[in-house]
């Protein structure tokens, strides 16, 4: 399941069980626990990276090559940061 299939579905106002039977559908799968596992995994990965990618927007927006303030810089800083630890969150 990709970011877009969860965003869609969403935007569609599908039910988790309508999304489940979707997802296991698309895989030519049985409805098991390891499907299941793989669909959350999915989801949580793509929630994850949609979070960071909040995070890198922010960034893009406010920083500056010149003329940064001292605020703009730290939260710029701060936010790249954030970036990455949501990121690493995957890799735990």
């Amino acid at each position: 399941m990709t970011r877009d299939d969860i965003i869609r579905m969403a935007r569609e106002g599908k039910s988790v069980v309508e999304q489940v039977h979707a997802y296991v559908s698309a895989n030519n799968t049985d409805f098991t626990s390891e499907s299941m596992a793989a669909m959350v995994k999915d989801f949580i990965a793509a929630e994850r990276e949609a979070c960071a990618k909040v995070c890198d927007e922010w960034v893009k927006d406010h920083a500056k090559t010149d003329d940064c303030t001292y605020a703009d810089c730290d939260f710029v800083a701060a936010a790249t940061d954030c970036a990455k630890a949501i990121r690493a969150m995957g890799n735990i």
